[in-house]
């Protein structure tokens, strides 16, 4: 597959470097990763990667084209 959807994340620490792991196989596997954000102001995992894509969601419906997401850095 070229893209697939994990719509997970975790704050729990203890599983930053396994997921970094996974993710970055994905990417340099050609696999690009989509990923569910954090909604909540604390960081979670996998979306804090470069190697990954990751989304979030939002209640503003002032502007439909209002975007949150983490686009892949090479």
């Amino acid at each position: 597959m070229h893209v697939c959807n994990i719509s997970m994340g975790t704050t729990k620490k203890n599983f930053f470097a396994v997921l970094h792991d996974l993710a970055d196989k994905a990417y340099f596997g050609n696999t690009m990763l989509v990923t569910a954000a954090n909604n909540m102001p604390n960081p979670s995992v996998p979306s804090l990667y470069s190697s990954v894509i990751s989304v979030a969601s939002h209640d503003e419906t002032s502007d439909p084209y209002l975007f949150y997401y983490n686009p892949i850095r090479r």
